[in-house]
């Protein structure tokens, strides 16, 4: 299995040829930083990644990036990184080492229409374990859909920050080890607060 690698600069030319791809990967954009949480203190630093001020605007023009790195079973994934820049791929190769592997791409509306997004990425694909990730900030109760991508064919959506409440569970078996969410469906829509994605 080809793994999906993140390159900004290449996903734009991509978009720019094909509207097939573009349909695929949206428009490229983030909201600014702030925010706060409500969450375990003990948790700032993964919280405070993911934050965003919900009174400034999502803006097409910044490429934002959450960069993620591998946690013990069980615990939150730790962030590594966040960039909301033009070019992102300095500082996600300075904190890997290796081009990173596109994990998720969380939409603001269904469909991403309006384009509204942000991008987690890691070193590696989903094992069984997987990863887990807050959506606090702009993200809280905001997600409509969302695509997974590299092997993190299983994917669990909580309507609390903390992996509990109302869940779903969206899974799928292509040949590209991938989940495709447009739409979350009613249930869910604008009430996630985190997510487990793995393989399975």
């Amino acid at each position: 299995m080809s793994r999906i690698f993140f390159s900004p600069s290449s996903l734009t030319k991509l978009c720019a040829r094909s509207a097939a791809a573009a349909a695929l990967l949206g428009t490229i954009a983030c909201g600014a930083q702030g925010g706060s949480d409500d969450g375990d203190p003990s948790t700032d630093t993964n919280l405070q990644a993911l934050q965003s001020d919900s009174s400034e605007a999502v803006t097409p023009s910044k490429i934002c990036t959450v960069l993620i790195g591998k946690a013990a079973p069980g615990e939150q994934s730790p962030i590594l990184s966040k960039s909301c820049n033009t070019d992102t791929d300095a500082t996600l190769l300075s904190a890997t080492g290796k081009p990173p592997v596109l994990l998720m791409e969380w939409f603001e509306h269904a469909n991403n229409n309006p384009p509204s997004l942000t991008r987690i990425v890691a070193a590696d694909e989903c094992d069984a374990d997987g990863y887990r990730l807050r959506a606090t900030g702009f993200w809280a109760n905001r997600i409509s859909g969302f695509n997974s991508y590299n092997e993190c064919n299983v994917v669990t959506g909580y309507d609390l920050v903390n992996l509990s409440g109302d869940r779903q569970t969206w899974s799928d078996h292509k040949p590209c080890a991938c989940v495709l969410v447009p739409w979350v469906g009613s249930f869910m829509n604008d009430r996630i607060e985190s997510f487990w994605i793995r393989k399975g």
